[in-house]
């Protein structure tokens, strides 16, 4: 009995473990800013994956208090639209203070739109050709 237990304890420990714990239905941690394309024209030839914080100078007071760790550009390789390749992911420390990292963006000339990125969720229809209350067996 007390092995059931445990189990039954463990298994919802490491369910409550991958859950959002900020907003249900956005990563924890990570927010997408729209940046100027003035300031990304010299980061071009970047790795798009890992762009060095460094690249970011007026983020430095941003970078230390939300403990900002990548900066990536998700959709540089999107050359049918016009805004994507200057979308920037920014990934964070500081999950709990997602909406005062946005409103700091937000003051930054620099961006022009700050987003909390989506959580992707899957989602399963049940096959049944046929609705029930046309089967003859019911």
């Amino acid at each position: 009995m007390k092995r059931i237990f445990a189990i039954v304890l463990l298994c919802l420990g490491l369910f409550s473990l991958t859950a959002q714990t900020v907003y249900e239905n956005y990563k924890d941690g990570q927010v997408y800013v729209q940046a100027d394309p003035k300031i990304l024209k010299g980061l071009m030839g970047v790795n798009p994956r890992k762009i060095p914080l460094s690249a970011f100078p007026y983020l430095d007071n941003v970078l230390q208090t939300f403990q900002i760790t990548r900066i990536s550009r998700p959709f540089a390789e999107a050359s049918d639209d016009a805004l994507l390749p200057y979308v920037l992911r920014l990934e964070f420390s500081a999950v709990q203070k997602v909406d005062d990292l946005m409103a700091e963006l937000r003051k930054l000339k620099q961006f022009r739109l700050v987003e909390k990125v989506p959580l992707m969720k899957a989602d399963a229809t049940p096959n049944e050709g046929i609705p029930t209350q046309y089967r003859d067996w019911e």
